[in-house]
């Protein structure tokens, strides 16, 4: 239920929003609600009141960073003299940006044939959410907040993220505002909703990893042979809460037996204001892979073998494309619920690699 407003207009405006039919309202479906005015006085018809509605959403950011600053101070020296110092300190300073990801108006009624004491009036309204909204969202530096759902009021900007570190959203309201001329002024209500993007493509994405060489060395200089690699993802696109299969296969030619193997997702958020930026990283998933024969270090000999061999390298590489094929070595990495999404905006980006 919206905020009651009341002011110069005599009585009430108050904003009901259908609720969503699942977590939040997905990009492109409708939303149904309506508008209710009650007045405690009557209105005359030769006082006109304009009903509308707004859809509004938001990109917001609040950067956190530090600056020298030098300043000049005053004090009695050991001689007795006045003297004058320079002197340097750290402040923390702010920068805030907000952008409109998305703004409409509907415009409901307008009332010129006079209002009724006691009488509520309701203009129901209903509005199409754009397909390519981003879902609602908050980051929040230094912090282990990640919120991909709720309302956050602009006006708590000013609180300095919360709790003193920067931070960035992108949120939705639904605005409802009574309009009157002469003693009355505009009267507004909001209600924050949460949007969810619209459902990825069902078809898969999948990526290839060709296969590379590293080559291993002990204390940085001490040539111990070289690793050959490759992997597959079969789907790139995920959503929150879904997985994606990764085949990975290896192919030890050092002296150093290959002790772990692993794959991560990385969320990487990045928000900007006044010139400045914050950014937030952190691993979201991660997959394990289980030791095979071919981890196994090679013996000094074989591997004076191996390198002298011109073809081997060429086997080496159908070997991992083949057992990459089949699945030889597969796990799995989960997008968590409240992972963000993908999303790159004028003020927040985010990547996941």
């Amino acid at each position: 239920m919206g905020n009651v407003v009341a002011g110069k207009f005599p009585g009430t405006v108050r904003l009901q929003v259908d609720p969503p039919p699942a977590e939040g309202y997905i990009a492109g479906q409708k939303i149904r609600g309506a508008v209710y005015c009650t007045s405690t006085k009557s209105l005359d018809a030769g006082v006109p009141l304009n009903v509308d509605a707004f859809l509004v959403g938001k990109e917001r950011s609040l950067v956190k960073y530090e600056e020298i600053e030098y300043y000049y101070e005053s004090f009695i020296n050991a001689e007795g003299r006045r003297v004058r110092e320079q002197r340097a300190r750290t402040v923390t300073r702010y920068r805030y940006a907000e952008r409109n990801v998305v703004a409409m108006a509907i415009h409901l009624a307008d009332i010129s044939t006079g209002v009724k004491q006691g009488v509520q009036y309701k203009f129901p309204f209903q509005v199409t959410l754009p397909q390519d909204l981003p879902s609602s969202m908050h980051c929040q530096e230094h912090s282990h907040v990640y919120r991909n759902y709720g309302h956050y009021d602009y006006r708590d900007w000013a609180q300095i993220g919360y709790d003193g570190n920067g931070y960035c959203s992108v949120s939705y309201d639904i605005h409802a505002e009574l309009k009157g001329k002469g003693l009355f002024s505009t009267q507004r209500t909001n209600q924050g909703i949460k949007v969810l993007a619209a459902p990825l493509p069902e078809q898969a994405l999948p990526h290839y990893v060709p296969p590379v060489s590293r080559d291993i060395n002990f204390c940085c200089c001490f040539d111990k042979g070289k690793i050959t690699f490759g992997a597959k993802i079969d789907d790139t696109r995920i959503g929150q809460g879904e997985n994606a299969s990764i085949d990975f296969a290896v192919r030890n030619q050092s002296e150093v037996r290959i002790e772990r193997v692993e794959a991560s997702i990385v969320e990487h958020c990045t928000w900007y204001a006044g010139g400045r930026q914050n950014d937030v990283i952190r691993e979201i998933s991660k997959a394990m892979f289980r030791p095979n024969p071919r981890w196994d270090a090679v013996t000094k000999s074989t591997r004076a073998t191996l390198e002298g061999d011109h073809d081997e390298y060429n086997r080496t590489l159908r070997m991992i494309h083949d057992a990459v094929e089949v699945g030889d070595n597969s796990s799995y990495v989960n997008a968590p619920l409240q992972c963000l999404q993908t999303y790159q905006g004028a003020l927040v980006t985010t990547r996941h690699r």
